[in-house]
């Protein structure tokens, strides 16, 4: 019985913690408790990158303490365009930092995946 528990949490560790196939997509990097309001800003402009959840930052980020901090993913556009001076006073207040990392596509793309296999 205890063999059976240990299996399935060893299991779920390797579904939850495996990056394998994962894509890398551009994200910033904030704080978990800050997330919300950089996601709610990113929505107002059009930069969050709805193909993609919001996910832990990996140990290779730019960060000294990656456990504290989330990846929120944006569209390619938002490196390259100005944004609103507003969204500007935001990522200066909140963004920790930023890059490519690995993140899971969201539900709604994963469901869409499912109906054309």
């Amino acid at each position: 019985m205890l063999s059976q528990v240990v299996e399935r949490n060893v299991k779920k560790d390797r579904r939850e913690n495996s990056h394998a196939n994962f894509p890398i997509t551009f994200v910033l990097y904030v704080e978990s408790k800050k997330a919300k309001m950089l996601k709610n800003a990113l929505e107002a402009e059009s930069l969050l990158d709805k193909n993609y959840r919001i996910t832990r930052a990996t140990e290779n980020t730019p960060l000294k303490e990656p456990n504290k901090y989330v990846a929120v993913p944006v569209v390619e556009i938002a490196w390259n365009e100005t944004k609103s001076k507003k969204m500007q006073d935001l990522e200066n207040e909140i963004v920790a930092g930023f890059g490519k990392q690995e993140v899971m596509y969201s539900s709604a793309i994963l469901g869409k995946m499912k109906s054309i296999q």
